[in-house]
């Protein structure tokens, strides 16, 4: 996004960034003050920044992974602006020796980022010579455990080329921070929908699942690869804000596939669609588009329906006139396999299996 930002250098040796830019948690309070810091060739901790105020230089949006580029190019740009005017001071010796020599207190540069000729952003570089994608590829171990139907996280190993890293640990703690989210998004996260009235039945997050302590592995480790973009912005660097959340799921979803040979292709995995589609499809029967069949149906006043497929049985709760109705959503059998098995009533004592086509 285009964007702007003024640094104004006192001539005690401080330095104050301005821009109506925010923190949502991301770091870039350090990441701003540290390009500051690098371009003017003073320490971090004598730059300061003012922000949230839209009196202040307009910046893009902190969102998108762009705020590095689009804000951190207009800061540097800004710095380049002061270093520039004070060359017209003199041609050579410390900043604050030069502006103390023409009784100068202070010196203001303003920088700006936008895409060439101001065409709008487009991340496969539309109307523009260069693309500013970024890539990884995610490796995952999970354990399974097929009587109980849960999944344990073990490790996590992503590569990720972002252009440059302008701070290796924060960047490292956001890329880890979206492989846990991946997991919660993969495994736990869920948000469902009231079919009648269109209502979600999460209201707040008090019960939305999300992961703990307890749910991630120490072994999460992240590489990047050592490069500067200088067709992406000022600095070399894109941005590394979604990226870290982008294919772990698809990693587990395949680690668990890989493991017990069942591929789910709806998110979150949780351990009733595990046991389900285990105890439905059992090893010895998982063949390429096989279908499992109903065995028994059978019923009772006194306790839930029961059904068994393949002398597995599976519980299914009661619904209005005792019809058993209660759908089950499973993966196809294979990939070539594009079926899902779901459950019909047909009448008050019993229910039949059917395979749909899946939906696009």
């Amino acid at each position: 996004y285009p964007g702007g930002a003024r640094v104004r250098l006192k001539v005690d040796g401080t330095a104050v960034i301005e821009a109506d830019t925010h923190d949502i948690g991301t770091g870039t309070l350090t990441i701003f003050t540290q390009i500051a810091a690098d371009e003017l060739g003073i320490p971090a901790d004598r730059v300061s920044l003012r922000w949230g105020d839209t009196d202040l230089p307009l910046t893009g949006s902190v969102s998108g992974s762009s705020a590095t580029m689009h804000t951190g190019s207009a800061i540097a740009g800004a710095c380049r602006d002061i270093k520039g005017k004070l060359r017209r001071f003199g041609k050579g010796g410390a900043m604050f020796q030069i502006m103390r020599d023409a009784g100068i207190s202070e010196i203001a540069g303003e920088g700006t980022f936008s895409t060439p000729n101001n065409t709008p952003f487009n991340i496969d570089g539309l109307d523009t010579p260069w693309a500013m994608r970024t890539f990884g590829a995610v490796f995952v171990e999970v354990g399974v455990d097929r009587d109980l139907g849960l999944v344990r996280f073990r490790r996590a190993v992503g590569a990720y080329s972002a252009g440059r890293i302008i701070n290796p640990t924060t960047a490292r703690s956001q890329i880890t921070g979206g492989m846990i989210w991946g997991w919660g998004k993969a495994m736990m996260e869920e948000s469902v929908q009231e079919p009648n009235h269109a209502r979600w039945l999460a209201k707040n997050l008090s019960n939305v699942v999300v992961p703990v302590n307890a749910d991630i592995p120490t072994d999460l480790k992240v590489h990047f690869v050592d490069e500067y973009d200088e067709h992406a912005s000022l600095i070399g660097a894109k941005g590394v804000g979604e990226l870290g959340s982008t294919g772990i799921d698809a990693a587990i979803a395949s680690a668990i596939h890989d493991a017990i040979g069942i591929r789910f292709r709806e998110l979150p995995i949780t351990p009733a669609k595990l046991t389900i589609s285990i105890n439905v499809r059992p090893a010895k029967s998982r063949r390429r588009g096989r279908v499992p069949t109903l065995s028994r149906v059978s019923r009772s006043r006194s306790s839930a329906p029961e059904l068994k497929l393949s002398g597995q049985p599976i519980e299914l709760a009661h619904r209005r006139r005792r019809q058993i109705a209660v759908p089950v959503h499973l993966p196809p059998p294979h990939d070539a396999a594009h079926q899902q098995v779901a459950w019909q009533p047909v009448g008050q004592g019993g229910a039949r299996m059917a395979a749909l086509p899946r939906p696009p």
